[in-house]
């Protein structure tokens, strides 16, 4: 291979490094400090690695659910208990408000210790009259993007997507509400990811490999 073009794949491979280094996806499947289990408060476990927190609107904290019974968030696939439907990607757990499907579920709140442009995830088995509404929101909780997320009811437990990408920071929070109609209701997120802007020194090392590239390579010519 030409030096030249192994060199600037090692530059490309090290600016998308870079580019990326502030992507992260949160499914819950491992929890730092210790191993998940169903029912365990999840509230500010991936704040020190991701600068993620979880808690619910009117206090307190949403716990884990474990795929199968106990049933704690929804009757989904097959009409197993806590099922999510095959290919929705969601692991053996997700996160749910308090565990007890009855009334319209506890608004779920995560905050960013740092403000991001983008986030998004996914929310199990919304079907029958059901609804959720999922806000970003900005240092002030005021809304700056609204996602609705109508029923689906030709699949249950089938995994419904939301997400925001401003192409800018400026999403410190999110808010779960459930907007929707019906009784035995909870709420099943998961695969919670965020994506800042790369950082402006990481683009000017990027660039500045480039140049360095580009010279080296005119000057062999000449």
């Amino acid at each position: 291979m030409n030096k030249w073009i192994l060199k600037a794949t090692v530059c490309l491979a090290l600016g998308a490094t870079m580019m990326s280094a502030r992507a992260q996806v949160i499914d819950f499947e491992t929890i730092p400090g210790s191993g998940p289990s169903d029912g365990m408060t999840i509230d500010t476990q991936f704040q020190a690695l991701y600068g993620v927190t979880f808690s619910l609107e009117t206090g307190g904290s949403p716990v884990l659910a474990k795929v199968g019974a106990p049933r704690t968030a929804f009757q989904g696939y097959n009409l197993l208990p806590d099922q999510p439907a095959p290919g929705t990607n969601a692991g053996e757990y997700f996160l749910t408000d308090d565990g007890v499907v009855s009334g319209p579920p506890e608004p779920l709140i995560i905050r960013c210790s740092h403000p991001v442009a983008g986030a998004g995830g996914i929310i199990l088995d919304i079907d029958g009259a059901e609804e959720f509404t999922v806000q970003a929101r900005n240092a002030v909780d005021d809304v700056i993007g609204t996602v609705v997320l109508p029923p689906n009811n030709s699949l249950d437990g089938s995994a419904t997507h939301w997400g925001f990408d401003f192409g800018a920071d400026v999403i410190h929070s999110i808010r779960i509400v459930f907007t929707g109609a019906g009784g035995g209701v909870g709420l099943a997120f998961d695969n919670f990811s965020t994506n800042a802007v790369p950082e402006p020194a990481s683009m000017l090392a990027l660039g500045t490999g480039f140049a360095a590239l580009a010279l080296k390579r005119r000057g062999r010519r000449h």
